[in-house]
């Protein structure tokens, strides 16, 4: 229950501070929508996969939304965790930027190598027990298995996020020995956070896309936007349970 706890938790937070909310995450709603409005508009021939144009527009992509993404994400930490008001533009903190950022590479290499060491497994698991149920579950099962796993080292090591935002000095090693003690439910939320986030965002392209793309590129931009504030919101409640020991 205590994850349930503070996966409401998390998300009551957005609520009761919606304004500080809305302050603080703008930049990132205003950015995701800006993307998704570049990529529709952009012509199909220049995102042809392999190509070079595809390529560049796709890092400067992916490059822009996570500068974006952990610049709100300290300032949500702050905010939370030290009352920190911020202005019309989050504050910006350098170091605690670059630190944000060297831990979100090193933790999705580890989420990354572990998860594909058990794609691999599974693969091979499925291969021994026959061709034919091979083929039937591979597009289906076993990514399952690799994403929770990912995921699971994700809310293991993601009490280090919210430490490096506050400035505090801090290793992967006490990241995971910090959250060996606490209940496996409250490390759960992150694996079937993202499962739900997968599963809505398959039924807008199920639903809504053969009705109108731009429709339902517009509408995953938005619950992309939910979910990431969400993420981001609890972190910091993992954070302040696991590390500070406040009561949810």
């Amino acid at each position: 229950m205590i994850g349930w706890r503070v996966f409401c938790h998390s998300v009551l937070l957005l609520i009761w501070n919606r304004n500080a909310a809305a302050s603080i995450f703008w930049p990132m709603i205003a950015t995701t929508f800006v993307v998704t409005l570049l990529i529709y508009a952009r012509p199909a021939e220049d995102l042809v996969y392999g190509s070079t144009g595809w390529i560049w527009f796709g890092l400067t992509i992916w490059l822009t939304e996570v500068f974006v993404s952990i610049w709100v994400a300290i300032a949500w930490h702050r905010y939370i965790l030290l009352e920190e008001e911020g202005s019309l533009l989050p504050s910006f903190y350098g170091r605690p930027f670059l630190e944000y950022f060297g831990a979100f590479l090193l933790v999705g290499l580890a989420s990354g190598m572990l998860g594909l060491l058990v794609v691999v497994a599974v693969s091979l698991l499925f291969a021994f027990l026959g061709p034919s149920l091979y083929f039937f579950l591979q597009e289906s099962f076993i990514p399952l298995p690799a994403f929770f796993v990912m995921f699971w080292i994700t809310s293991r090591l993601s009490p280090v996020f919210p430490a490096v935002a506050l400035g505090q000095k801090t290793t992967l090693t006490e990241a995971w020995r910090t959250t060996s003690k606490v209940p496996s439910s409250i490390l759960m939320i992150l694996p079937l956070f993202y499962l739900l986030n997968f599963a809505f965002g398959y039924g807008i392209g199920v639903v809504v896309v053969p009705v109108s793309s731009f429709l339902g590129s517009l509408i995953t931009a938005a619950a992309q936007c939910i979910w990431a504030m969400i993420g981001i919101s609890i972190l910091t409640s993992i954070y302040g349970v696991v590390v500070e020991g406040r009561e949810v």
